[in-house]
């Protein structure tokens, strides 16, 4: 493999993972916290409100992001550079 085939790969890796919810849950899990929810309750069990207040945070996100900021949906080149052929 190219070195120069590997930099446009690796850029889109990074790009997928930036842009992939996981950052954005822990984000908004850490703002959740410490706004005083717990994520577990007395009994060591998930709590309900704060799974179902992430979920909602999480899924309002990304609405927001997609009717706002088409540039993170339109012309994305990361499928492009990641299934490049060699």
């Amino acid at each position: 493999m190219r070195v120069e085939a590997l930099t446009p790969r690796m850029t889109a890796i990074a790009e997928i993972l930036v842009c992939s919810s996981v950052p954005t849950q822990v984000l908004i899990a850490s703002i959740l916290r410490m706004a005083g929810w717990m994520p577990f309750d007395e009994a060591g069990q998930l709590s309900l409100p704060f799974v179902v207040a992430l979920s909602i945070a999480v899924n309002l996100f990304g609405a927001i992001t997609f009717d706002r900021i088409p540039a993170f949906y339109d012309d994305d080149l990361s499928q492009r550079r990641f299934f490049q052929p060699d």
